[in-house]
């Protein structure tokens, strides 16, 4: 009896995997951020189901140190569509305020992606990074 319900437990958490369909693919794009034209890369990783989100430094201004490289975890994904979980981040501004931001990157055909923020303090619509292509 104990058997058969390891035996089912397994296969409903395998069967439960709402990450499938990941290729090692590297996207370039571009949006818009508080600096004017933000040009950012999304790098997929499927060995460690990660989605890597580097930009060039203009997406929240100079005033926010905001990071220019974020890993995130793949919390689901199917064919062309993508969802991070939510990344939590702490900067100091330059002006010495600590700032909290709860991020995640979200596609739906791999030719935009949006970065968004939740239960942020300050209400904003996700970027749109668009005119992706594939680097590699």
């Amino acid at each position: 009896m104990k058997k058969l319900i390891l035996i089912i437990l397994v296969l409903f958490t395998y069967s439960c995997d709402l990450v499938r369909d990941l290729k090692k693919e590297t996207f370039g794009c571009s949006g818009k951020g508080a600096g004017g034209t933000v040009g950012a890369s999304f790098a997929i990783d499927p060995s460690s189901r990660t989605l890597t989100f580097i930009q060039d430094g203009d997406l929240m201004g100079s005033m926010i140190n905001y990071p220019s490289k974020i890993r995130y975890e793949i919390k689901s994904s199917s064919g062309d569509e993508i969802l991070t979980q939510d990344k939590t981040i702490s900067t100091v501004s330059s002006n010495g305020r600590t700032m909290k931001f709860i991020s995640y990157i979200e596609t739906y055909d791999k030719k935009k992606f949006y970065h968004g923020f939740r239960k942020s303090k300050y209400k904003r619509d996700p970027t749109v990074f668009e005119n992706c292509s594939k680097v590699n």
